[in-house]
């Protein structure tokens, strides 16, 4: 039998755990590259030395949890890790100008119900002076979280699989896929879930909505050939913005004070129903990270 990519903090109670895996390409000889075609603009590079040749895994990936094992009417964590090799990016849900957007789909037995995949917040790339790409460097992680539901089988192995692609990018965009699986039992007196301190940083990085600031207040205007949007909250700094729909109009502009936080929009021929995307900000001098849901225009 093959051991898949699966990691927890939790391996010490491994006992509670079966482990499995399908194939993995991240863990073969690296795939074909595909190269991105807003990367294509670049001129051609000069032959690789075998110093500058791309590593044969670009990303690292594993399945993890935070359970130790199953407790009926509990929550836990699955977790898609991605370990990144030095100097490549993976993309976020809008991958900007460059890349594909990196997909984790989790599945889970009959009767668990499982989140919508979570992201922890990305950062902006500028390439070659005019492309824009949003994505993570180093590791980041996707999440889902799970309900477990009651009148599970004691002895009965619980399934959980991962599938998920990204594209690795540097100078080239490689596509990269994964697929995983691992099987819990039912442990009423397992211990807490836990992740490990990285997970844990990821995880507070993903968005919390808007809403939660409670006074927020925002307002659309048309200035000219832009759509602007202005959103501000009492004692929040705003610092940034990233649009999480490539469709949305081209963003042209953002600026961040401890006032308000104003976008600028290309103004589309058809304006779309909404606005989404991720706002940064500090709120009590701590930084914090935002869903913002808005009709368009409204």
């Amino acid at each position: 039998m093959r051991f898949g990519i699966f990691r927890s903090s939790l391996l010490s109670l491994a006992a509670w755990v079966f482990m499995g895996c399908g194939s993995v390409s991240t863990e073969a000889k690296a795939p074909a590259t595909k190269r991105d075609v807003a990367e294509r603009r670049s001129p051609a590079p000069a032959p690789r030395s075998s110093e500058d040749a791309a590593p044969q895994t670009l990303v690292r990936a594993s399945f993890e949890t935070s359970a130790f094992a199953l407790k009926p009417g509990s929550k836990f964590w699955l977790v898609a890790r991605f370990e990144i090799h030095d100097g490549y990016r993976i993309s976020w849900k809008n991958p900007g100008d460059v890349g594909k957007p990196t997909v984790a789909r989790f599945s889970a037995p009959e009767g668990f119900v499982v989140s919508e995949v979570r992201y922890p917040r990305p950062r902006r790339f500028v390439l070659n002076g005019e492309l824009v790409s949003y994505g993570y460097q180093d590791q980041t992680a996707l999440f889902a979280e799970v309900e477990v539901p009651e009148g599970l089988g004691e002895h009965t192995p619980y399934r959980f699989e991962l599938d998920a692609e990204w594209y690795a990018c540097k100078k080239e965009c490689a596509s990269e896929r994964t697929n995983a699986f691992f099987e819990l039992l039912v442990d009423e007196a397992a211990p807490r879930t836990a992740m490990d301190d990285s997970l844990e940083a990821l995880l507070e990085t993903v968005p919390v909505p808007v809403s939660t600031l409670g006074k927020a207040v925002h307002r659309w205007q048309q200035e000219g050939s832009e759509t602007e949007l202005s959103l501000s909250a009492p004692k929040v700094e705003w610092l940034d913005f990233y649009p999480a729909r490539p469709e949305v109009p081209k963003l042209l502009r953002v600026s961040g004070s401890k006032k308000e936080l104003r976008l600028s929009f290309q103004a589309p021929d058809e304006p779309p129903a909404m606005l989404e995307g991720v706002a940064i900000a500090k709120v009590d001098g701590a930084e914090a990270t935002f869903d913002v849901e808005l009709p368009w225009g409204k």
